[in-house]
């Protein structure tokens, strides 16, 4: 309930939806071949150690925004921003 709910704020609040389009974009023409990383640039969690090995997220960890993740997410997951 409180997941669905802050979506649906983070909905209402958020208009900017360019830079989710534009990231998504990015992604879906890039290569997600997958390139396991030094396990000293893992992050502790592992749903974003697999999309930054398969390319949806930058491979170096560093500079991921919040548009950026959210196009990794539902190019990669098929997560879909509901109401």
């Amino acid at each position: 309930m409180f997941f669905t709910l802050l979506n649906a704020v983070k909905a209402l609040l958020n208009f900017e939806t360019k830079g989710r389009d534009e990231e998504a974009r990015k992604i879906r023409g890039e290569d997600h071949s997958y390139i396991r990383r030094n396990i000293a640039d893992r992050a502790p969690c592992p749903g974003l150690n697999a999309l930054a090995n398969q390319g949806y997220l930058p491979r170096d960890g560093m500079n991921i925004t919040l548009p950026r993740l959210e196009a990794a997410l539902m190019t990669a997951l098929k997560e879909v921003l509901s109401l």
